[in-house]
């Protein structure tokens, strides 16, 4: 009995440590040449663990379909933080002083082909680096920051290099995914509720 007593105490002193254990976390993003590039490391006690995807990169011939694209990809984010305002704002306050970012590096060279489409795009960039880095020194310290974008105004050219390192307790992740669990959740029982109401009055 005393033996099992404490195997059960040295399993939860050993489940609360992992818990209460920092990660690093890289984050590393490219895109422009040959392929776009999406990586993420975890690295647990000196050991890595890496998510890597890779996809072709699009070959955009005409300035406007060109223009167009980007200018519908900040509307499609846009739309995305619309429907998840709740739970991204919930996310946020919960890692707020949570987190510690050591090492933030982010570049972006900017070319539509045409001069005026090309600084309406850099001035855009700056703007959403601008509010996005305003946001993460409001909720975490960023140690290591680098923010640099670029206009190119001889030719089409759109690169993006990501490279993040951050610092966070494994129970943070774990309550994080339970967030995003409830609201999925949440979300799929009130479009089954909405189907019902529709199909009672049909």
């Amino acid at each position: 009995m005393l033996y099992r007593i404490i195997f059960v105490l040295i399993a939860l002193i050993l489940i609360v440590l992992i818990f209460l254990l920092k990660i690093n976390i890289v984050i590393e993003y490219s895109k422009g040449g040959k392929n776009n590039h999406f990586e993420i490391s975890f690295f647990v006690f000196k050991k890595r663990f890496r998510y890597e995807i890779k996809d072709k990169n699009e070959k955009i011939d005409r300035v406007d379909t060109y223009y167009q694209k980007i200018m519908q990809n900040i509307e499609n984010s846009k739309s995305f933080y619309g429907k998840n305002q709740e739970i991204i704002k919930k996310i946020m306050n919960y890692l707020k002083c949570r987190i510690c970012i050591e090492k933030l590096e982010f570049s972006a060279v900017i070319g539509t082909g045409n001069a005026s489409y090309t600084a309406i795009l850099t001035g855009i960039a700056w703007s959403v680096a601008g509010i996005l880095v305003s946001i993460l020194h409001s909720f975490t310290n960023v140690k290591d920051k680098r923010v640099e974008i670029k206009p190119d105004f001889t030719g089409k050219k759109f690169n993006l290099e990501l490279y993040c390192i951050f610092k966070v307790r494994i129970v943070y992740i774990i309550v994080i995914g339970l967030m995003i669990l409830k609201h999925l959740i949440k979300a799929k029982a009130g479009f089954l509720n909405i189907r019902r109401s529709i199909t009672v009055y049909k």
